[in-house]
C-alpha cells in the first residue's frame, strides 16, 4: 500500500490497494475532537463511466467527516478506462473494501455510502457473502442504479449499463453485477 500526504481531493491521505492508478482511495479523517463510531465509505458515481471520478463525492466525504466519521472515499476502474467493467470494477469494490477493512486508523464498523453507479456497488455488496467478513454493517444507496434491467430498457446514460457489464441481460456477466439477480 502507498499512503501520500497531498492529493487532488484535499484527504489527508491517498492510498492504494492495487497497481493502477485509479485503485487508491483518500482517508479524512473525523473533525478535531470528534468520537467517530466508525468509518463512512464513500463511493462515487457517474454511471461507471472513465470520465467521472471521485472528486465529484469531495464534498460528501467531506461532510461526513466534518459529522465526526472516518472516512474512505473510494476510485475504481471504470468502464472506458483499462480494466474497467465488469468484473474489474467488481474485483475494485471487493479489493478496496478488504484494504480498508484491515486499517486500523479506520475503525469498524463500516457503512457503505454510493451514489448513482456507487449506489449499485454498495447494493451489490450488500448481496455478497463476504461482505460481513470485512465488517461492513450497511449499505446506503442514494439514488443507485440498482435495476441493471430498467436501466438497460430506458438505455439510461447512452446505455450505461451495457458498457460497464460489456454485454446484455441474461449473460453471466450481467448476472453477476445485477444486485437483483
Amino acid at each position: 500500500m502507498t499512503s501520500t500526504t497531498t492529493n487532488s481531493t484535499g484527504a489527508a491521505a491517498t492510498r492504494s490497494y492495487g497497481a493502477d492508478p485509479a485503485q487508491v482511495y483518500d482517508v479524512y479523517p473525523p473533525a478535531a475532537g470528534a468520537s467517530a463510531p466508525g468509518t463512512v465509505v464513500v463511493v462515487h458515481g457517474g454511471f461507471w463511466r472513465a470520465q467521472y471520478d471521485r472528486e465529484h463525492a469531495v464534498p460528501e466525504a467531506k461532510a461526513f467527516a466534518d459529522a465526526g466519521y472516518h472516512v474512505a472515499l473510494v476510485e475504481y476502474r471504470r468502464a472506458g478506462m483499462p480494466g474497467g467493467g465488469v468484473p474489474g470494477t467488481l474485483d475494485d469494490v471487493r479489493d478496496v473494501l478488504a484494504s480498508i477493512s484491515s486499517q486500523p486508523d479506520l475503525p469498524k464498523p463500516l457503512v457503505l455510502v454510493g451514489h448513482s453507479a456507487g449506489g449499485h456497488l454498495v447494493t451489490w455488496v450488500a448481496g455478497q457473502t463476504w461482505a460481513r467478513e470485512r465488517g461492513i454493517a450497511g449499505v446506503v444507496s442514494l439514488a443507485g442504479v440498482v435495476d441493471l434491467g430498467a436501466s438497460d430498457r430506458l438505455h439510461l446514460g447512452d446505455d450505461a449499463a451495457r458498457a460497464f457489464v460489456g454485454s446484455g441481460p441474461g449473460t453471466a456477466a450481467w448476472t453477476s453485477a445485477d444486485p437483483l439477480s
